[in-house]
């Protein structure tokens, strides 16, 4: 089977959906049978939207439930990132940290379990003296708002995939001096039940 992208998995839970007016698109040239409906799940007023489960090396294309929910990042008119779900054709921005944008932070949605609880990232106005960006903390979003993962004595965390029992893996620094990382502080591979 060829790889063609994360539209192909919009395509079909668009499809399921029964969401109106696709635009009907080939995979590719060299290929006269497939044929692919491709859908635009909007933004929040900015320039883009995507499917953002960012780990380290690579994009892990499962941003959707059974549900039909997406877990989106998109930019906001003022051009800050935001964590959104996408349900029944239309796109909510989800909670952010106190001081999200603070050095043009925001959140990013990574993962959804079929709940609707949303993982993801969210800052909190902190900046990484080491690059100047801000620092990126575990969250997950449910009903009741935005809600900050423990990290385990560091400072910047991040929350890839959620189960439907509520296992959520990811990563997280702790306190001891590392010189080669993003944080400056050791990185390790985590899951928060």
């Amino acid at each position: 089977m060829r790889k063609i992208g994360c539209f192909v998995l919009l395509s079909t839970l668009a499809t399921a959906l029964g969401a109106a007016s696709p635009v009907t698109a080939r995979a590719d040239q060299d290929s006269p049978v497939h044929r692919y409906r491709l859908y635009d799940v909007g933004t929040l007023g900015g320039s883009l939207s995507l499917f953002y489960n960012f780990d380290q090396l690579n994009f892990t294309p499962a941003p959707f439930n059974e549900r039909g929910q997406l877990a989106v990042t998109s930019l906001t008119a003022a051009g800050f990132a935001s964590g959104a779900e996408w349900t029944g054709g239309a796109l909510q921005a989800l909670a952010n940290l106190p001081n999200a944008n603070v050095g043009g932070g925001g959140s990013n949605a990574n993962g959804i379990n079929d709940a609707g609880v949303v993982v993801g990232s969210a800052d909190d106005g902190v900046i990484n003296p080491r690059n100047g960006a801000p620092y990126d903390h575990a969250v997950w979003w449910d009903a009741a708002g935005i809600h900050r993962l423990p990290e385990q004595g560091g400072i910047a965390s991040w929350a890839n995939e959620i189960t439907d029992q509520g296992l959520i893996v990811g990563y997280t620094s702790n306190a001891i001096a590392d010189s080669y990382t993003y944080a400056g502080t050791q990185t390790r591979a985590v899951f928060w039940q």
